[in-house]
């Protein structure tokens, strides 16, 4: 299916900035998550530009905007990449067609009235301002003037001499030739920009961008994308997106509130708040007025009035282990570790007593769903459990349970379910053997028809979505293998891949919220316009 190039967008954590430029409307960053947007006289962030438009290549080395030929221009390892419509479709000049030889990146472009001009560590570079075509290698710069996008600063050098009398805002101090922010930080300038007003654009390694305004001689923060590029949890609440994963390296992990609409990032980190502990999410749930995580070490409370943490660990609730995942039925939470399942009072975030705590302690816990009667529990080897908390009744299927399906046994139905969810009258398992469905008004089980080509994957998250013009029924399955999208009318699959627009194809995690549809990867958080086209 061939998508519109805004269709899809991936934000990612951005580490440093490599580059800027400007261009009729925007300041646009080239950086370590793709090019970022800032538009000049909105002030606002937009959309970033990634692989998701085409780019080739993750990391950009420069960024050039030609406002003569309104073309503009990115280096990655890859080659030079060119886009004609602003960013919105991609052609390349391969790094092979440029010569460039093994490790060879360009690091700064700019132009004449005549020639694109690269250059590398190695070389000067003429090239075809139109179609990247190089004229010749090792060229000498010439004397008229070139227009330049900035480069990384080499060597040191002394950003007093720029900013002196400038004052950094939000919290942050210019103190001797770094900035210094509100949570310790400690940042470096990376590149530096004037543009065509005289306004300042400022790069940094590790830290925001920063708008320097020469009138009122202020250093503004200007903040964008997640804490951590590998998103494996997703939750939408109100009109905040809320991320989280697990990292092993700390400086690039924590928890990010996104206010998509506005263009708000908010990033919690370890270290960085109070009574905050891990920033390692493997879970999230709502309840009521707070939004419980699950870490790999305890449970870590946003509580949404105040604005604040709090920190629940493992001597108030007897949590051994990782929590992967959490269930609320409007009355307890319920939290699934590596070594069984609690029952807690979200009021005073204690354990209650409970049976089947007993019954599974020692045993890692897959997922939990609560389905509006009764909360699923996947646990053990291949162990699937339904409690319903109104009778405290428990249903184990020992037994082969009501089917239609002639080839329906207990080998599918044990076998173990990572990602479950509910809607309607239907719950939705998946599992090795593809989608199994589950009729509470029957209490009857099948196996999703004509799936063949869903056997043999591995399941993580499952969501239906219900088309607003069409009222149409999708269930959203996310795998190690793309995103399987299943019309629950007629029972059609689409699969979505890489190809079509995700920064991988491993999806961890997905969520639907404001008409979009959210997928978290390893390789990015991505947001789809997908009702444009599944009506």
């Amino acid at each position: 299916m061939n998508y519109d190039p805004w269709d899809w967008v991936t934000f990612k954590n951005v580490q440093f900035t490599n580059s800027i430029t400007e261009g009729n409307e925007y300041i646009y960053f080239g950086s370590n998550g793709g090019i970022m947007r800032y538009h000049l006289f909105g002030r606002y962030w937009d959309d970033p530009i990634t692989e998701s438009q085409g780019i080739a290549g993750k990391d950009i080395t420069a960024v050039y905007y030609d406002l003569h030929t309104q073309v503009l221009w990115a280096s990655t390892s890859k080659g030079l990449n060119y886009s004609l419509d602003g960013g919105a479709r991609w052609h390349l000049a391969s790094a092979d067609l440029l010569r460039l030889r093994p490790g060879e990146e360009i690091n700064r472009i700019g132009s004449t009235s005549d020639y694109l001009w690269c250059i590398t560590r190695s070389q000067v570079m003429k090239i075809d301002r139109l179609s990247g075509y190089l004229i010749s290698p090792y060229e000498t710069l010439p004397e008229k003037e070139i227009s330049w996008g900035s480069a990384v600063a080499n060597g040191i050098v002394d950003w007093r001499e720029i900013f002196d009398g400038y004052t950094a805002t939000g919290g942050w101090i210019f103190h001797g030739n770094q900035l210094n922010g509100p949570n310790f930080e400690e940042v470096n300038i990376s590149t530096v920009f004037l543009d065509r007003f005289g306004d300042i654009w400022v790069g940094t390694f590790d830290g925001p961008v920063f708008y320097a305004d020469p009138q009122m001689l202020t250093l503004e923060p200007l903040y964008f994308g997640p804490a951590q590029t590998s998103a494996t949890v997703l939750l939408h609440d109100d009109s905040y997106l809320w991320l989280g994963g697990n990292s092993s390296n700390s400086n690039s992990s924590g928890i990010t509130r996104f206010d998509y609409e506005r263009g708000y990032w908010d990033i919690f980190r370890k270290g960085k708040e109070i009574m905050f502990g891990s920033d390692q999410i493997l879970s999230s749930v709502v309840i009521d007025n707070e939004i419980w995580f699950g870490t790999t070490s305890d449970l870590q409370i946003f509580n949404k009035e105040r604005n604040s943490w709090y920190e629940v660990n493992e001597n108030r609730t007897l949590l051994n282990g990782s929590v992967y995942s959490l269930a609320y039925d409007g009355d307890y939470v319920y939290a699934g570790s590596s070594y069984g399942l609690v029952k807690l009072n979200p009021s005073t975030r204690r354990k209650s007593s409970w049976e089947i705590s007993d019954a599974v302690r020692g045993f890692r816990i897959h997922d939990l769903h609560f389905d509006g009667q009764s909360l699923w529990i996947s646990w053990g080897v291949n162990n699937l459990w339904k409690w319903t908390p109104s009778s405290n009744e428990l249903e184990t299927f020992s037994e082969l349970p009501n089917s239609n399906d002639e080839y329906f046994n207990l080998v599918e139905l044990h076998s173990r379910k990572r990602a479950m969810t509910s809607h309607g009258n239907n719950v939705y398992f998946g599992d090795e053997y593809g989608i199994l469905i589950y009729t509470r008004s029957r209490e009857n089980w099948t196996r999703l028809k004509g799936a063949g080509r869903l056997v043999g994957q591995q399941f993580l998250d499952l969501e239906v979505t219900v088309s607003s013009e069409s009222g149409i029924r999708y269930l959203w399955a996310a795998s190690l293998d793309g995103v399987y999208l299943v019309d629950l009318d007629d029972f059609g699959i689409t699969h979505i891949s890489k190809e079509d627009g995700l920064p991988s194809d491993k999806v961890y995690a997905l969520t639907s919220g404001g008409g979009y549809i959210w997928f978290g990867t390893p390789s990015g958080l991505s947001l789809f316009d997908w009702q444009r086209y599944f009506e």
